[in-house]
């Protein structure tokens, strides 16, 4: 007993209440919680962003249709007839690389067809795409 008095004397300090009730890590139920916002926020965030992917990719099929619009327009100023033929691509090869599709696009496939006095350009979602199934969008030369 008294070895161990003095070993307690022989301490610089006792040991604080602040100390033992200090903690040294998050505990079960603050991890739990943590756990479940980021859930929540998951939950909201991806089909959000999967609807901003969709839309993208929506809007650069349209642009790709526009562009044939003006392609068929350029086509029409330097052969007085409108082209037509089974792809886009022969649209490109006609008119002698002026213009193109920007890359190959992995969402659509495009169309055009029409007599020579008018034409018709269609975009269709490919079956491997994110776009929705049967999705398709057609410009004339009205």
């Amino acid at each position: 007993m008294q070895r161990a008095r003095m070993y307690n004397a022989r301490s610089s300090h006792s040991p604080s209440p602040m100390r033992l009730t200090s903690q040294q890590g998050w505990t079960l139920v603050e991890l739990m919680i943590a756990v479940a916002v980021l859930a929540v926020l998951t939950a909201i965030a991806i089909p959000a962003y999967n609807g901003y992917i969709s839309t993208s990719r929506t809007t650069e099929c349209l642009n790709n249709l526009a562009s044939i619009k003006l392609a068929e327009e350029e086509y029409f100023l330097e052969n007085q007839v409108y082209f037509y033929g089974a792809s886009a691509s022969l649209l490109e090869d006609a008119s002698g690389n002026l213009w193109s599709l920007a890359g190959d696009d992995p969402q659509c496939d495009y169309v055009v067809s029409g007599p020579g006095n008018a034409w018709s350009a269609t975009a269709s979602a490919k079956a491997d795409s994110s776009l929705p199934a049967g999705w398709e969008k057609t410009l004339t030369s009205d």
